[in-house]
């Protein structure tokens, strides 16, 4: 089981992401690429979604709809540094995705996580 899903074609961001997101104590899954996304999917269903909206093997809306297609119930985080393609596609999303241009802000994506997926109380260590 996992909180987050990583997608994202950048290998460098993906690990330094993942291990920011586990340092606030978010059991986080990643693929760097749409092949790696069918074998995340197998072990992790994610409360959320992290994907760049280009990927070199597909784009963010394919791997939205993989995802929602075995959790419908899933927030979705749409990323991208190409502000004008995020601009294009805000007409085509729903209010379930958050839009955050890259290079990623963390403060933005950790508050909208911790609404999302709150964490257990420190005094808690155990995970479900």
């Amino acid at each position: 089981m996992c909180d987050v899903l990583l997608v994202d074609d950048d290998f460098e961001l993906l690990v330094e992401l993942s291990g920011v997101l586990s340092g606030h104590g978010y059991r986080v899954s990643s693929a760097h690429h749409m092949g790696a996304l069918a074998a995340a999917l197998t072990t992790c269903r994610p409360k959320v979604l992290v994907t760049d909206l280009s990927l070199a093997d597909g784009n963010g809306l394919e791997v939205i709809a993989r995802v929602r297609s075995l959790r419908p119930d899933a927030r979705m985080v749409l990323v991208s540094g190409d502000m004008d393609a995020l601009s294009r596609y805000a007409g085509r999303v729903d209010d379930t995705i958050f839009l955050i241009e890259k290079p990623i802000a963390l403060a933005p994506l950790l508050r909208f996580l911790a609404q999302v997926v709150p964490l257990p109380q420190a005094s808690d260590s155990r995970r479900p």
